[in-house]
């Protein structure tokens, strides 16, 4: 199952205290892949101090599922039009 949230700082610290081996797909919109990445949930990027209390003002689409989670993203944004962050996801994919 896939979640989305957006403008939920509870909803999704709960879901990612509770499924810390998920997936987050950072949608920030736009042209660029380079903004709309993939994460394990664990992954530093989703964890900066300076983001806390605002993290889903750019929406998060989460699953423990990684393929429902790609199809998803595929639907929303389109082949091509996001990426797996380097960081996290083993040189790109996992």
């Amino acid at each position: 199952m896939v979640e989305r949230f957006s403008d939920d700082e509870p909803g999704y610290a709960a879901w990612l205290a509770a499924h810390p081996d998920g997936f987050v797909f950072n949608h920030f919109g736009g042209h660029h892949a380079a903004y709309n990445v993939i994460h394990q949930a664990s992954c530093r990027h989703l964890h900066r101090a300076v983001d806390s209390g605002r993290r889903t003002v750019i929406e998060k689409l989460v699953s423990t599922d990684l393929r429902e989670l790609t199809s998803r993203v595929n639907q929303v944004r389109g082949l091509g039009a996001w990426k797996f962050c380097n960081g996290c996801c083993e040189g790109g994919e996992r």
